[in-house]
């Protein structure tokens, strides 16, 4: 087994005591020579990080036991730590959209591999690629939409152009590399009263470890990554080369 596991995960849940959850989890993340991104806001939590494989599942239990939530951990594996530091830090959202003051949360339909691929094996679904256009130059879904944008901000911009000659009833179909940024932008088109939207459960990450490397999947190239892997391969192995 590889040295390190990467564990992404997220969740949407009220939390009233920010600073003490962000202590909480400081104190254990740095006790286990935990390494990477935790942000903590009213509206839940979201994360990557690296840890000792041997350590795992305690450490993710932990984590699980201080926001009294269970999470849903992606996990893949690295020969050394990703990420340079830890940092836990309390935010405002925990994904940025900025001059849109409120999305009731209420996502869209989740979709496993299969179900993702029959959905886009209809000509009529709109596919969506939420990421930013350094994560999309590196690798894309067959016959996605790619926004160019430069930050998830700006999506919402370009989504609110691309909507507005759509009908309600269309199939929409959106995707981004964990599933959190879905969670919000399929939230905002059922708030816009789209009928038909569909989210890919657990992102890329997770369609890449359940199909990725078989003739089923309909990637096409490489998953960009925030941390100093840079990218994956459908195989989730890290890539050896620069962006």
């Amino acid at each position: 087994m590889s040295q390190f596991s990467i564990a992404t995960f997220y969740k949407f849940f009220r939390i009233a005591n920010t600073v003490e959850i962000q202590t909480q989890l400081k104190d254990l993340l740095t006790k286990n020579n935990v390494k990477g991104t935790i942000l903590i806001a009213e509206e839940g939590l979201n994360a990557t990080i690296s840890v000792s494989s041997e350590r795992e599942a305690q450490v993710l239990d932990e984590i699980s036991k201080i926001t009294r939530h269970a999470m849903d951990y992606k996990i893949n594996y690295s020969h050394s730590h990703p990420f340079e530091k830890l940092k836990v830090k309390i935010k405002p959202q925990i994904i940025t959209v900025r001059g849109i003051d409120d999305i009731p949360f209420s996502p869209g339909t989740y979709l496993k591999f299969r179900e993702w691929n029959a959905l886009l094996d209809d000509k009529h679904t709109k596919l969506i690629d939420t990421r930013n256009s350094y994560e999309t130059c590196v690798g894309i879904f067959k016959d996605a939409i790619d926004p160019k944008v430069e930050n998830f901000s700006e999506f919402f911009h370009w989504l609110d152009d691309y909507v507005a000659t759509l009908d309600k009833d269309n199939a929409i179909a959106m995707y981004c590399t964990g599933g959190v940024r879905c969670e919000k932008t399929t939230s905002y088109l059922k708030m816009k009263g789209f009928h038909n939207v569909f989210h890919l459960d657990g992102g890329i990450i997770r369609y890449l470890q359940e199909c990725g490397t078989s003739s089923d999947s309909k990637w096409i190239g490489d998953c960009f990554v925030f941390d100093n892997r840079i990218a994956v391969k459908s195989n989730m192995e890290a890539v050896n080369k620069n962006f």
